[in-house]
């Protein structure tokens, strides 16, 4: 009998050992389904990110191609402007030079204008003095006329000869020629001797040497000029 209880006590105790063994062991196989869940879910987190980062890389991988297409176009724009640059500056030198040597022209051009302008200045008043004494002469000759016409008295013409005589020693000292002056006053000391033959000789000869100085400053004016 006490065996019998013995066998029977032993089978609860066997049983609640397999019961308590397999509470255990679905607990186990719980925690290992949660652990290999939540590592799936974190595979397929991984695998999404990795997917996005695989997109991310991609995207660079084309903008840096997009980069270093522009760096290659703007190295090529960059050798361009600096050719370009080379070349202007070799322009600007030869510009300069050129500015140098046109400015060199244009002083001696504008020291050349103004020797001739000296030179053509001299000349238009040695031909002016000479034109006021060939009006002089001018003048001379019509109260010459008007006397042999008697259209003026022989006093008039006197007074007038007087005078012309003064005036003319005057522009005949203007005109400065040697040989003019010289005739002048041979002029002047015949007519103070009332020779009238050497008062006409002496009147002509002025006037041709007067004439022929107006023709020699004329061809002097049209030599310049024609430079």
């Amino acid at each position: 009998m006490r065996k019998r209880w013995f066998l029977v006590g032993m089978m609860f105790l066997l049983l609640s050992w397999l019961l308590v063994g397999c509470g255990i062991a679905q607990e186990v196989h719980n925690a290992v389904v949660a652990e290999r869940d939540a590592a799936q879910a974190q595979v397929t987190t991984l695998q999404s990110d990795l997917s996005s980062a695989q997109g991310q890389v991609k995207t660079l991988e084309s903008d840096l191609s997009v980069a270093q297409a522009q760096i290659t176009t703007l190295e090529s724009d960059l050798s361009t402007a600096q050719a370009q640059t080379t070349t202007l500056e070799s322009d600007l030198s030869t510009a300069e030079s050129r500015v140098t040597i046109l400015e060199g022209d244009l002083d001696a051009a504008n020291t050349e204008f103004q020797s001739f302008k000296s030179g053509l200045t001299l000349v238009w008043t040695s031909l002016e003095k000479k034109l006021d004494s060939t009006l002089v002469f001018t003048d001379f000759l019509n109260i010459a006329d008007k006397a042999e016409y008697g259209l003026i008295t022989e006093e008039e013409a006197m007074q007038f000869a007087t005078n012309w005589l003064i005036n003319t020693g005057v522009s005949v000292n203007a005109v400065g020629d040697a040989e003019l002056s010289q005739l002048w006053q041979d002029l002047w000391l015949y007519a103070a001797e009332e020779d009238e033959v050497q008062i006409k000789e002496s009147f002509t000869s002025m006037v041709d040497l007067l004439m022929d100085l107006v023709k020699d400053d004329v061809k002097t004016m049209k030599s310049k000029l024609a430079r």
